[in-house]
């Protein structure tokens, strides 16, 4: 996200959750990377290997997310939680980070999916006030 044009209070909101997000992937073993996207597709922070374009991983989930609305609205009216997709190469997790925003989490096939879940629920927590006040860092 290109913060030039936010005032300094918004650069630090922005600061902080690039720091929560590093710390989380950091401190996760078997956690590869991890983003926060608007539910418009646009890439808020990230910790993502160099290979995995932010813009396209951002594109993907919000593209998923609203897929994964429309399954959830099969059992009646609710939002979603979360998605996970596994594979042989390990899993994609997305969390709703508040009403606006969602935390993305790539792990290796090893992770412990339940140490997971609790962590990065947490910080999808912390992060949704910066997806649900986004629209104000927007230039």
């Amino acid at each position: 996200m290109n913060t030039t044009s936010l005032s300094p209070l918004q650069r630090m909101a922005i600061e902080r959750a690039q720091e929560t997000l590093a710390e989380f992937v950091y401190s996760m073993n078997d956690v590869t990377g991890a983003l926060l996207a608007s539910l418009d597709g646009r890439p808020i922070v990230s910790d993502l290997a160099q290979h995995q374009g932010e813009n396209q991983v951002a594109a993907i989930v919000a593209s998923s997310f609203g897929l994964g609305q429309r399954m959830v609205e099969l059992l009646g009216p609710s939002r979603v939680d979360e998605i996970v997709v596994r594979s042989e190469s390990g899993l994609v997790i997305v969390y709703a980070a508040g009403n606006e925003g969602a935390l993305v989490v790539l792990t290796r096939p090893s992770v412990n999916l339940g140490l997971l879940h609790l962590r990065a629920r947490d910080v999808a927590s912390l992060l949704k006030g910066a997806t649900d006040s986004r629209r104000s860092f927007a230039p």
